[in-house]
């Protein structure tokens, strides 16, 4: 993109769904602007000094619009966009658990809400070929996934909502089961 050129991305989301935007560019001089606001005018990023990230529970269902701008230089850049699936336990129940197939050297993304104090647990099974990262919204890392694991275990630092990342570590595709409980 040229120098103070912009493009502008359309998205709907629902209300109460986190999105996660990381704009990145190719050369780790340029500068990028990120602007996020909805069709409604509610401004979640103005893009004054804020970084090229956002994360955040959208406020009402809309569509938004994403704008990347760039500097005084011209600007490459890649955009992920993630709208985490909502991981929720019935009344009454302390654990859940979704099972899915992830193509191979992909990633995919849960969030669910949890307190502080409480103890979670998450675990893979099969846990062959799958990585785990566990972050809360405000971007504490409970577990990286350097650390090669694909079970997560620890007590809670804060209320908020918390996003496991699970990638496929080969090159085939790998089916699995994800189960967290919390107490």
């Amino acid at each position: 993109m040229k120098a103070h050129q912009g493009l502008d991305y359309i998205l709907r989301a629902g209300e109460g769904q986190v999105l996660e935007i990381n704009v990145t560019p190719e050369d780790d001089d340029d500068e990028l602007q990120l602007i996020i606001y909805g069709v409604d005018g509610d401004v979640l990023r103005s893009g004054r000094g804020e970084g090229s990230s956002f994360r955040g529970e959208l406020p009402t269902s809309q569509d938004y619009i994403v704008s990347v701008r760039a500097g005084d230089e011209r600007a490459d850049f890649e955009m992920d966009v993630i709208i985490p699936q909502r991981i929720s336990f019935k009344r009454g129940d302390v654990s859940g658990s979704v099972s899915t197939t992830l193509p191979a050297y992909h990633t995919q993304y849960y969030v669910l809400r949890a307190m502080e104090d409480q103890s979670m647990k998450v675990k893979i099974s099969p846990d062959d070929d799958i990585v785990l990262m566990v972050y809360g919204a405000d971007g504490t890392v409970l577990q990286d996934e350097e650390d090669g694991e694909a079970d997560f275990s620890g007590e809670l630092p804060s209320d908020q909502d918390l996003i496991s990342w699970q990638w496929s570590a080969d090159d085939h595709r790998v089916s699995y089961r994800l189960r967290v409980t919390i107490r």
